[in-house]
């Protein structure tokens, strides 16, 4: 791929077939133990609204779509990417910054002072790329089993326990 030619466009409703397989692509890749996978039915729709008010963006060279960048429309200053997948043959050449341009390039237009992402922790690989472009981290999700969450949570206490309490008055009298 070095040597051919990359294009980076727009994403039509018509391409929801390219869309849809590089999606599915990326769940398997990257996937995520803490709640149920989504479905294509879950996610197109979620995709349309960002072909529409967003940005959606597809790179494509002669063997046909490499990779793919969904970003939302603009909210309080803050453009939020979505997606972004580059298929193993085209990885490590650039396809995920030129697209990660076009969705910057509408967040701008927008008025976005800011883009977010989010990057599971089991994914290292685009933590990596993430911070060698400067994003850093704003927020922790945290996650634990409900069943576990529920037992801790109606555990009495474990072990002996002790408190003391101080009191500070001038009626040394009625203290002692």
């Amino acid at each position: 791929m070095a040597d051919e030619a990359l294009t980076i466009r727009r994403a039509t409703e018509a391409d929801e077939a390219a869309l849809r397989s590089l999606w599915e692509e990326f769940e398997a890749e990257t996937p995520w133990d803490i709640e149920d996978p989504e479905t294509w039915a879950d996610e197109w729709p979620d995709t349309l609204d960002d072909i529409r008010a967003g940005g959606v963006f597809l790179a494509e060279d002669a063997e046909g779509p490499v990779g793919v960048a969904r970003i939302e429309k603009t909210v309080r200053g803050r453009a939020h990417v979505q997606l972004v997948h580059v298929r193993e043959r085209a990885r490590r050449r650039g396809v995920a910054k030129a697209l990660l341009r076009e969705c910057v390039a509408i967040a701008q237009a927008q008025g976005a002072r800011h883009v977010t992402l989010e990057v599971l922790d089991a994914n290292a690989d685009a933590q990596v790329v993430w911070r060698r472009l400067g994003f850093r981290e704003t927020a922790h999700l945290l996650a634990m089993p409900v069943d576990a969450l529920t037992q801790r949570l109606t555990e009495g206490p474990s072990g002996e326990q002790h408190a003391t309490t101080h009191v500070q008055t001038d009626d040394e009298v009625s203290v002692e």
